[in-house]
């Protein structure tokens, strides 16, 4: 996350990149995770989220 943080555009491009990562990763499409940017002259905030949830059972 924090390699993608610093060569992205925001939250939301990172956790783009990340979940690209992830795709290639045992175990991570069940992920999820959140990025913020502090803006601490601005006094701002960027923020982003995603989920990866897994399927849920087919009902029978």
């Amino acid at each position: 996350m924090s390699a993608a943080s610093r060569v992205s555009d925001g939250p939301a491009q990172a956790l783009e990149v990340l979940s690209l990562y992830a795709r290639s990763v045992d175990g991570a499409v069940s992920t999820t995770a959140a990025c913020v940017l502090v803006g601490w002259n601005a006094r701002t905030l960027i923020y982003s989220s995603a989920g990866h949830p897994t399927r849920a059972p087919a009902p029978r």
